[in-house]
């Protein structure tokens, strides 16, 4: 019997994951098939092997990275807890593996080497083209299992960080520090306290239906150039307190259609 880990040496091995679903105790663990130990074992009797996550990780009370993201089919290499026993497989890592020995096939995220494939793409106004132009091997990307993508891109001149959900939406931070948002749902954002917008440029607001404004207090607009309203006319419900310097129409509390041209009054209605 093993006295402790490296006594008789590691009893390394390679193989490939198995079953990663069916931990009942739901502690990360996968069954691999480990290559010359079971190749004629049946999947339910293969061993469950307890992973090896990197020293970053807290991996104590909840804390770190949890270490579920190996697949099934995934190529792995371990070695054994208790030495020639062989009874406590740990994973310490995985690869990436490449078929029959053809680039073409290999595990390598596209991403990664050089080839965009977020190509289905469907723009909307504004929206600029991506820019991806990633060399290998200076993209950092992380892909889950159903298509989400984290980039982390050094190639040089075209840095840039951009975070991918599978159905389209997008934040992506180009080389010069631009940051364009897209959501291809509904965008909601929520402050508790105070929110400020600021620009030292023009800021507009563009929308192809309405735009709605809602104030539990009150609106207040200043601008040194005035304010001005073009296309359409101009409802006001409540007290008018002022002159409204306009061109257009408005209709009062009353129902009164007030026409004004250039802040002149030219017919009631």
């Amino acid at each position: 019997m093993t006295q402790f880990l490296g006594a008789e040496g590691f009893q390394w091995w390679v193989g490939i994951a198995e079953d990663v679903k069916g931990d009942p105790k739901q502690l990360g663990r996968i069954k691999v098939r480990i290559i010359g130990e079971h190749d004629d074992l049946e999947t339910e009797f293969l061993p469950w092997c307890t992973i090896l996550v990197s020293p970053t990780s807290a991996s104590q009370s909840g804390k770190g990275i949890s270490p579920v993201g190996i697949m099934e089919n995934s190529y792995v290499v371990g070695f054994y807890m208790d030495g020639a026993d062989k009874q406590f497989p740990m994973v310490m890592g995985t690869f990436h593996g490449m078929q029959n020995l053809d680039p073409n096939k290999s595990d390598m995220n596209l991403l990664a080497r050089g080839v965009n494939k977020l190509t289905n793409r469907k723009f909307t106004g504004p929206e600029p083209a991506p820019s991806y132009k990633a060399k290998y091997p200076m993209n950092q990307v992380f892909e889950s299992r159903s298509g989400h993508v984290i980039e982390i891109d050094d190639s040089e001149g075209d840095e840039r960080i951009h975070i991918y959900h599978r159905k389209g939406t997008y934040i992506e931070i180009n080389k010069d520090g631009r940051i364009v948002i897209k959501s291809v749902d509904s965008s909601i954002d929520v402050t508790d306290k105070e929110k400020q917008i600021y620009a030292k440029g023009d800021i507009k607001i563009t929308s192809e239906e309405n735009v709605s404004i809602q104030a539990g207090k009150g609106i207040k607009m200043s601008a040194p150039g005035g304010v001005t309203i073009t296309d359409g006319s101009l409802t006001v419900r409540g007290a008018i307190s002022s002159a409204v310097a306009v061109s257009g129409a408005f209709t009062t509390p009353s129902g009164k259609t007030v026409h004004v041209q250039k802040g002149i009054v030219t017919n009631i209605t």
